[in-house]
């Protein structure tokens, strides 16, 4: 590669030369040579297309001038003709791009035109300002093919071939025709089965798999295995990844070293269960927007998907809220739009239709939110969110589900200049909203929801409540049983006194009456067993008390939120039971401490000399916790009597109404009469099915993005999309089943087509793709048969990439740690993935080669391929040949050719020499098998 760069340097360098010299010459020599006339289109209208249109073209013309054409220059504006041919120094576009004053030189943003650009429009004026003859205003943006509502073309063309039945195929039919490219045929049917297994599930057919699908001789075989393959789990998993890139799935990250949550949020991978989950149940593509958006208004009592909100927890940046509205913006609009909304963040967008005021219109969306954390069924209570504190850590939660909620139910939004939300612009009243003007076409209302009880007050849901009751109950049977067990104890203790007091009455020898010391040690052995009652009977108290609480707090919860029985005296009687309870715990606390005081001062009167002042010490921290407790127990006792009516609820408890505003504009843009939605859905799965987009900036339909090469099929699959049900399976299998999804990725290398069409816009052939990066380390582990397929869960530490057979959709990746594994075959980027990048790096091959994974699986595939016995013999091993055959079909899904067989073989005679001079107890076989795996490509 680097002979080959410094080739080419060379060549370029040699053909410069000739010129470089006939350029010094002429210099030298004081001979001037004329410029060719400025041609307009190439050399003038682009620098005021990129520089001047924003401000004076068709979305805006400040001071009544446009410079979009020759003759609205000549024409002027407010002040006076912008070029003058007859005088080009009084052309106002010079004097303006010359000015000195930065305050008034134009472009007022930016950098100042270069000079090569001002010379360009000044000799373009000075030879005569000539218009082209095809000098056409730039186009209304509002007609911009993607700001139309997408149609389905009235008659497909009509094809003679009967095997071109699928509309996609009749499409591109034409297509060709037209250019004149030949499609190929069909791909053989054992390649497309691994296509298909890898497009759609992201794993490799095991053999029997492969057996089983090419066994299947009837007409409609592939249709059923793609129908097979869509109702798998591992469907949802695959897909799962590929919508996590354009949605920007992370976990959380900041410090994680302190650790201080600082980006996106802990158990935010409850939102990419429910990613998987819902692909797999088919849910309709705008149903799973309106849940991303606002699952909390759309159907507020449903916690298995108002986790769905993680697409806005994503974007929570702790250190400025300004920051996380602004990627709510910006992310939104890419991701489900299509557009560069945070172009508009500063000043008016300078393509598409959309004033700086929209931009705040689309904020003022997600001003109300704020995150909170829910209690999940089985798990500990994670307590309310923290919101942000200066300088102080949020360590991540450990359970519970976090979602957003609308907190500033009258929450305002104020425009604000050159990005800096404390540059607030005087004087103007807030803005409401709603989305950009130009693209709504009806009046757009927003109607607040009235959210049901457990879903503002949490702890009415039925699993707490019973969680609690089941609490309390079981902590009052562990103080029943330990004050029965402390009970016993004093019996005991007391008995074992009272039977050495006889004795020592007893007229006995000196030498079997008890001691002094053992009477002592008995009576100490009943204070304690009396003092260990005393703090066993509190306990029970305290715990009967925490039992009836709960009780109370639950009559009263339903008599507030669900208007059964006297609202004031139910809560009163919580609120005592609580006070009760609050008194109870205080004397356990006290009588606690007084055992503690009894025992360090008994400690202090048996204390060695040099233990002695230790001893003091510990009897009078003793004193002064219990000094403590006792005061605190007798302000417990004066709640007692408290006449108020307030008890601690079970939950947080929220705003009892969500605005509507997220829940409005999720309908606004799942609607079929948003023009972009249903488009920008079916160009990323069409990207990740061929490789190449129908759009090729696939966050950017607006003016600036690329065209559609094949709008029709962009259109007939959005609306296609849109007709049934939003359902993304539907899509899929139209666009597998079609003829230009199965043609061969092999042509000849002179094929007639490569001078047509060498790109492939047309389709007529299939090009090869890489395998994703998970794809790569999950057909690694399937091959060997190692893979692990539970769904779901906490998200698993990268350190365990190799130890850890899940597939890699469910290991940590956020902003400070990726799988290097997966970093190295271009995985994603959690800040901006709209469409990954893909790289050919020596890394890649040394991954595959020298990697733990890779030599770890690549022995277990070695060992399973091993234990199989030879066809048609008994407890015979595989021959040679059997083995390379099984190797090859187990990895690549195919048999070997014969060239790669005799080559494999060649390689295992030479690895198995190698292992018995190296004296290897075995025959070699097992040992280097994994080098021959890696040798054909995993």
């Amino acid at each position: 590669m680097r002979w080959a760069m410094h080739a080419i340097a060379t060549s370029v360098s040699a053909m410069a030369l000739p010129v470089m010299v006939l350029h010094t010459i002429w210099i030298d020599a004081g001979v001037t040579v004329a410029n060719d006339t400025i041609d307009y289109n190439r050399s003038v209208k682009p620098v005021l297309e990129e520089r001047c249109y924003a401000c004076h073209g068709a979305l805006k013309q400040e001071g009544g001038l446009r410079l979009d054409t020759v003759k609205s220059m000549t024409d002027g504006g407010a002040s006076g003709p912008a070029v003058s041919a007859s005088d080009f120094k009084a052309s106002l576009v010079l004097q303006r791009v010359r000015d000195p004053d930065a305050n008034s030189r134009m472009p007022p943003e930016g950098k100042p035109l270069t000079e090569d650009q001002i010379r360009r429009i000044e000799e373009w004026i000075r030879s005569g300002a000539s218009a082209p003859t095809d000098d056409h205003p730039q186009q209304d943006p509002l007609q911009h093919w993607a700001f139309q509502l997408p149609r389905k073309p009235e008659n497909l063309p009509v094809v003679s071939d009967p095997m071109i039945d699928n509309p996609l195929d009749r499409l591109l039919a034409a297509k060709h025709r037209q250019v004149g490219v030949e499609p190929l045929p069909r791909e053989n049917y054992r390649t497309l089965v691994r296509r298909v297994y890898i497009d759609l599930i992201g794993l490799p057919p095991s053999p029997e798999q492969m057996q089983a699908a090419l066994s299947d001789h009837s007409l409609s075989a592939y249709e059923k295995l793609v129908d097979q393959l869509l109702s798998q789990s591992e469907y949802g998993e695959r897909w799962g990844r590929h919508w996590m890139d354009v949605w920007r799935y992370s976990d959380w990250y900041g410090r994680r070293s302190v650790p201080d949550v600082m980006n996106s949020y802990p158990q935010i991978w409850r939102w990419r269960d429910w990613i998987v989950r819902s692909l797999n149940e088919d849910k309709g593509y705008d149903r799973m927007i309106m849940e991303m958006l606002a699952a909390d208004e759309l159907n507020p009592a449903d916690n298995k998907n108002v986790v769905a909100t993680g697409f806005l927890v994503r974007n929570w940046y702790k250190w400025n809220y300004e920051t996380w509205l602004k990627d709510n913006v910006e992310h939104t609009g890419k991701a489900l739009l299509g557009l560069t909304l945070n172009c508009a963040h500063c000043h008016d967008h300078k393509y598409d239709p959309i004033s700086q005021k929209d931009y705040f219109r689309f904020q003022a969306f997600f001003a109300p939110l704020e995150l909170r954390h829910d209690r999940v069924a089985g798990e500990l209570d994670p307590g309310p969110f923290k919101k942000y504190v200066y300088a102080e850590s949020y360590g991540p939660i450990k359970t519970g589900a976090i979602r957003v909620f609308d907190e500033k139910i009258d929450a305002k939004t104020y425009m604000y200049l050159g990005g800096d939300a404390r540059n607030r612009v005087e004087g103007k009243p807030p803005i409401g909203p709603s989305p950009p003007t130009a693209l709504t076409s009806s009046e757009f209302v927003i109607t607040p929801v009235t959210l049901p009880d457990e879903a503002y007050y949490p702890g009415l849901m039925e699993f707490v409540r019973k969680e609690e009751l089941e609490k309390a109950a079981s902590e009052l049977a562990k103080a029943r049983a330990t004050h029965e067990q402390a009970k016993l104890a004093m019996d005991t203790a007391s008995k074992t006194r009272d039977d050495l007091l006889t004795h020592s009455a007893q007229p006995l020898s000196a030498s079997s009456r008890p001691s002094e010391e053992s009477l002592v040690q008995a009576d100490q052995a009943l204070l304690v067993a009396r003092l260990d009652s005393n703090v066993a009977h509190a306990a029970l108290s305290a715990a009967q008390a925490r039992h009836s609480a709960v009780s109370c707090r639950i009559v009263a919860d339903d008599a507030r939120y669900r208007g059964l029985g006297d609202v004031d005296v139910l809560a009163r009687r919580a609120h005592l039971a609580e006070k009760q309870l609050a008194f109870e715990s205080a004397q356990q606390k006290e009588i606690e401490s007084q055992r503690a005081l009894v025992v360090a001062s008994y400690h202090l009167t048996v204390a060695a000399p040099d233990k002695l002042e230790e001893a003091k010490k510990l009897e009078a921290k003793a004193l002064q916790a219990f000094q403590a407790a006792r005061t605190a127990s007798d302000t417990a006792r004066s709640g007692l009597f408290s006449k108020e009516s307030t008890y601690t609820p079970f939950s947080p408890v929220y705003p009892s109404t969500s605005t509507g505003r997220r829940l409005a504009l999720a309908r606004w843009i799942a609607s079929p009469q948003n023009p972009l939605t249903a488009r920008v859905a079916v160009n990323h799965i069409w990207l990740r099915h061929f490789g190449q987009a129908l759009v090729d900036s696939t966050d950017n339909l607006g003016v600036q993005g690329r065209r559609p090469l094949h709008p029709e099929i962009l259109d007939w699959l959005a609306v296609e999309l849109m007709e049934n049900g939003w359902s993304m399976k539907h899509i899929h299998r139209l666009i597998v089943t079609s003829q230009a999804y199965r043609r061969s990725s092999n042509p000849s290398p002179d094929h007639a087509n490569f001078a047509i069409d060498r790109d492939n816009q047309y389709y007529w052939r299939s090009v090869p793709q890489r395998m994703q990066a998970e794809t790569v380390r999950d057909s690694v582990l399937a091959c060997a048969g190692a893979l692990d397929t539970t769904m779901g869960g906490h998200e698993i530490d990268n350190a365990q990439w190799v130890s850890s057979p899940r597939r890699s959709l469910y290991f940590t990746i956020h902003g400070e740690s990726k799988m290097q594994f997966l970093d190295t075959f271009d995985g994603p980027n959690v800040c901006d993935c709209y469409r990954r990048t893909s790289t050919v790096l020596p890394q890649q091959a040394l991954a595959l080669t020298n990697s733990e994974l890779l030599v770890n699986n690549g022995r277990q595939l070695a060992k399973k391929i091993a234990s199989e016995q030879s066809a048609g013999a008994i407890d015979e091993q595989l021959t040679d040949t059997e083995y390379v055959q099984r190797v090859f079909e187990t990895i690549l899904n195919r048999p070997p050719t014969v060239e790669e067989r005799n080559l494999s073989l060649e390689f295992l005679n030479q690895q198995r020499t190698i292992f018995r001079e190296a004296g290897s107890i075995s025959n070699g076989r097992s040992r280097t098998s994994i080098y021959l795996a890696m040798r054909i490509g995993w």
